[in-house]
């Protein structure tokens, strides 16, 4: 239990917070927001950001080991909620960030029912051209043999740098790859040499990051089209505008009401006013998540990297590991990265009304999703694990924070 002097600071903190959402000005923030578009179809790729179906491979032969999107609770195969193309500027590689959760009620609300991979496409041979040196690959090594065919190296362009809204989400349409801007010219240097050069320097960081370990068992993924999915829809990238906050009622809570079944094209959201808790506190941070969210609504992925989350209440565990110190959002109380120890930071959450599509088709709603947002963070570094066979792509779990809805 809190004395009263950290009880005082804990209040305060709140208020501060409270204070400079009102203070906040109309405007375009770092946040990358993603909305439900149309529905995926056969057209979709690994680089395609979508939510619900089923997962999408770089290499299709070379999946991650089952043992990723198993719920640690009952051992299932989980839904695929999220798959987001966060590919980075700057790299020879691209990236991708899956989410998957246990739906069985029994599992929910326990560690380990949603858990989260990141994976590391290498894309070197995909880039070198014919009259290009290629850079010596063989101590780049992981889990699988296979090679990048033909056709899945005819998806990759190849450039340096991306503009990081449309790296992450795509341009949100099938087969509308991610649109990536010229690589910048270097006066005095050739194409070809510009290209030797940055694909070394980057070939030598990424090796840095390599970590060893032993080769391990790969678990075998069942027929994916025999298991139970979510239907799918691309998703389309905006900057957040927020406008400012003024005249709220301290004395009430909102939260983001239902009004139309139809369908996700059309106004879909309004806000309600919520009494305060049995104990008559009035929880600030849910308060700052409603207000947000409520200015963009149909958003189901908040994407910073290395930005703060928008969190969804200040009194559950989550919250309490994340902002030890006078309730103020610290990276370093995110667990380290296991693999090079490295710090994870945060790089993108999940957003309610993501549930709502996922679960439009369900009879169920009792038996539904019950969280209010999901956290995950990555290590800073990217690191890649070191197996004994070279391939190109590798798979590594990522930190995952759930702050569920407040039971009544």
């Amino acid at each position: 239990m809190m004395d009263r002097a950290q009880e005082y600071d804990s209040d305060s903190a709140e208020s501060d917070e409270y204070e400079n959402l009102e203070s906040r000005v109309e405007g375009k923030t770092e946040v990358l927001l993603g909305y439900p578009d149309e529905l995926a179809d056969q057209t979709a790729t690994a680089f395609d950001t979508r939510i619900g179906g089923y997962p999408i491979w770089a290499i299709p032969d070379c999946p991650p080991s089952l043992s990723l999107a198993l719920c640690a609770n009952c051992h299932g195969l989980m839904s695929l909620f999220v798959q987001a193309n966060a590919s980075l500027e700057g790299t020879l590689y691209d990236r991708v960030i899956y989410v998957f959760g246990c739906l069985k009620p029994a599992c929910r609300r326990r560690p380990g029912s949603v858990r989260a991979f990141r994976s590391i496409f290498y894309k070197l041979s995909n880039m070198v051209q014919s009259d290009i040196i290629k850079p010596d690959t063989s101590q780049v090594t992981s889990q699988c043999v296979q090679r990048p065919s033909s056709s899945s190296s005819s998806m990759h362009n190849p450039v340096l740098t991306a503009d990081l809204g449309n790296a992450i989400f795509g341009e949100g349409f099938g087969t509308n790859a991610i649109a990536l801007p010229e690589a910048k010219q270097v006066s005095g240097k050739s194409d070809t040499k510009l290209q030797q050069d940055s694909i070394a320097d980057v070939t030598e960081k990424l090796r840095s990051t390599f970590i060893h370990l032993p080769e391990l068992p790969i678990s075998p993924w069942p027929t994916l089209t025999n298991t139970s999915h979510f239907k799918s829809y691309f998703l389309y990238v905006e900057n957040e505008y927020l406008s400012k906050v003024e005249n709220l009622d301290l004395s009430q809570r909102i939260q983001i009401v239902d009004t139309n079944d139809q369908s996700i094209g059309t106004e879909s959201s309004s806000i309600e006013a919520l009494p305060e808790s049995d104990a008559g506190i009035l929880d600030i941070t849910f308060q700052k998540f409603a207000d947000t969210v409520a200015m963009n609504p149909e958003q189901v992925i908040r994407y910073q990297r290395k930005g703060s989350p928008l969190f969804y209440s200040s009194t559950d565990g989550t919250y309490r590991k994340l902002c030890r110190s006078n309730s103020k959002y610290d990276s370093s109380n995110i667990p380290s990265c296991p693999l090079c120890h490295a710090e994870r930071i945060f790089e993108l959450q999940l957003m309610p009304y993501l549930i709502q599509i996922l679960e439009e088709d369900q009879a169920d709603i009792e038996n539904g999703m019950e969280w209010g947002t999901i956290l995950v963070a990555t290590c800073e570094a990217d690191c890649t694990p070191q197996f004994d066979n070279e391939q190109d792509v590798w798979y590594m779990e990522e930190w995952v924070g759930v702050q569920w809805e407040e039971k009544s």
